[in-house]
């Protein structure tokens, strides 16, 4: 079944092409990332899933629905710095946010609501950091304190943008254990985009390039002259399954 899927989808903002016939699909349960230089529209396309920006053409379905009914099946892990570390708010207080998915404006929290912030705490190893303020946190504490939001909404697929961006080395294997974790534990969809192409090779299932147009096979593999196109230089990546660099003469 095909959680997500974007079918001839052009951007355009201030008159100018961000994304160009982008065709792509999530199946349930994979794990893709996508790769490509800063500026590329990465972050556009995550906001055109989650219904944020409007195409100037084609079509963006999660789940079969449009994006404003379908944007209830994803969690939304943004980069850090977009999210306000600043803001007085305990650890326990940002994850309980996910629950207001499907409540109405004058309805509080319930004492469910708290005991399932309580276990996801508890399941991603951070219900020690619960009293703490957000602005106390590690770069990778607060990647988990942002997952458990995520996944506190209920959601079926997680989107992340950058999500190793400002974290070191170590943390990055652990973030990937974790996300595999997840992902067979609770039957997660996963989509991650970055620009860092050896932090995906190692860890995803499937890999997409994106630079306006968007390469994409369903597999692991991607061209070299695609590479080529979206980079423009010679890049490091694991293709048929083995680290090496692909050069304009890989065959």
């Amino acid at each position: 079944m095909e959680a997500v899927k974007l079918t001839d989808v052009w951007v355009i903002i201030d008159r100018k092409v961000v994304l160009e016939g982008v065709n792509f699909w999530v199946e349930e349960g994979d794990f893709v990332g996508i790769i490509g230089p800063n500026g590329a529209g990465k972050t556009t396309l995550l906001r055109v899933i989650l219904g944020l920006i409007e195409p100037a053409r084609g079509s963006v379905w999660v789940y079969g629905f449009p994006p404003e009914k379908g944007r209830r099946f994803l969690g939304y892990v943004p980069q850090q710095g977009t999210f306000n570390k600043d803001f007085p708010l305990k650890v326990f207080d940002v994850v309980l946010m996910g629950r207001l998915r499907g409540k109405g404006p004058f309805r509080g929290f319930s004492r469910q609501d708290r005991e399932q912030v309580e276990e996801i705490l508890r399941s991603l190893e951070i219900h020690h950091l619960k009293d703490r303020l957000i602005s106390t946190l590690s770069g990778g504490e607060l990647q988990r304190v942002l997952i458990a939001r995520a996944l506190a909404s209920e959601a079926k697929v997680l989107l992340l943008d950058e999500p190793t961006s400002n974290v070191d080395i170590p943390f990055e294997t652990e973030f990937f254990e974790l996300l595999q974790s997840l992902r067979k534990e609770k039957g997660l969809t996963i989509l991650l985009v970055t620009h860092d192409v050896g932090v995906l090779s190692q860890h995803v299932e499937k890999i997409a390039c994106l630079n306006r147009r968007l390469y994409y096979h369903g597999t692991k593999e991607i061209r070299p002259e695609e590479l080529e196109a979206v980079y423009g230089c010679p890049v490091d990546l694991i293709a048929h399954g083995v680290p090496h660099r692909v050069l304009k003469d890989h065959t």
